[in-house]
C-alpha cells in the first residue's frame, strides 16, 4: 500500500474556496447537491445546523450511508426531482461544485434550486469550463446573467477562476505515478482523508523519483490552497434567490 495524499486532491482547496464565499451559519440547513464521496458535506456539517448530501450514483450514496450523523444525511436522488423531495423553502444555502457540466436538465435543475431555497438564500456553484466530457455549454456570461434572472436569482458573484498552481500539478503528478508504476486505486473510507493506491508491482527506481517529487510538490501546495485567482479553469457562481419569489 503506497500512501499518496490527505483527502481528494482539490478538495481541500473547494472546501476553504466554499467557505471563503459562503456566510455559514449554525443556523443553517445546507443541500449538497452532487455530493460525491461526501468530503465536503462532512466538512460543511461542522459549520452548520445540518447537511442534506444527495448524488445520482448509488454505489456513492449506498458506501455513504455508513457514515450519516444526525446533522448529516444522504440520499439517491436526480437533481430534476428536487422539488419531489423537499419542500419549497427548505434550505439557506446550496452547494453544487463542478456537477452542472454533467446534468441534463439545466434549467430545471436551476428551477428546483430557486424552489428548494427560502428567500435570499444563496447558491454556490462551481463549473468547470472544460474537462473531459468537453465545453460547458453555457458560458456566456450575458446569457447567463439573463438566465438567472429569469430563474428568479441575483448575482451576487459570477466570475472565471482557476485552481492554484501545485493543486494542477498534483493532478497531473498522480496520472503519472499511476502510468509509471500500474497503480489503480482502492476503495478507501471516504472520511478518513485519504487516498490510497495499491501496486499491481514492484515500484521501480522511475516510480521513486516520482514520489520524491510528489512530496515536495505537495508540501508546497500547502502554501497555495487558499488562493483564489481568476483564470479559465471553471465559472463560480454565487447567487441569492430574490425575496420576491414565494
Amino acid at each position: 500500500m503506497v500512501f499518496i495524499s490527505k483527502y481528494h486532491i482539490g478538495t481541500r482547496w473547494r472546501i476553504n474556496l466554499i467557505k471563503s464565499q459562503l456566510d455559514l451559519t449554525k443556523k443553517d440547513r445546507v443541500l449538497d447537491a452532487g455530493c460525491g464521496e461526501g468530503y465536503i458535506a462532512h466538512s460543511i456539517s461542522k459549520k452548520v445546523k445540518t447537511v442534506q448530501a444527495v448524488d445520482f450514483s448509488k454505489e456513492v450514496i449506498k458506501f455513504n450511508k455508513s457514515f450519516e450523523t444526525a446533522k448529516l444525511k444522504f440520499d439517491y436522488l436526480d437533481l430534476n426531482n428536487l422539488d419531489k423531495k423537499y419542500k419549497k423553502n427548505s434550505f439557506d444555502k446550496i452547494i453544487c461544485m463542478d456537477v452542472l457540466e454533467h446534468a441534463h436538465g439545466f434549467k430545471k435543475i436551476m428551477k428546483n434550486f430557486n424552489l428548494v431555497l427560502k428567500n435570499k438564500g444563496v447558491l454556490l456553484a462551481t463549473i468547470p469550463v472544460f474537462d473531459d466530457h468537453g465545453h460547458f455549454e453555457y458560458n456566456d456570461f450575458n446569457f447567463l446573467k439573463l438566465f438567472f434572472k429569469e430563474q428568479g436569482f441575483n448575482i451576487k458573484k459570477m466570475v472565471y477562476m482557476q485552481m492554484p498552481f501545485f493543486t494542477k500539478l498534483i493532478h497531473k503528478f498522480i496520472t503519472n505515478l499511476r502510468q509509471v508504476a500500474g497503480m489503480e486505486q482502492k476503495e478507501v473510507d471516504s472520511f478518513d482523508e485519504t487516498l490510497s493506491f495499491e501496486l499491481r508491482k514492484k515500484p521501480s527506481l522511475t516510480f521513486r523519483i516520482y514520489q520524491v517529487f510528489f512530496s515536495v510538490i505537495y508540501l508546497f501546495h500547502y502554501f497555495d490552497f487558499k488562493t483564489y485567482r481568476n483564470g479559465e479553469d471553471f465559472i463560480l457562481l454565487v447567487l441569492e434567490k430574490e425575496i420576491f419569489n414565494k
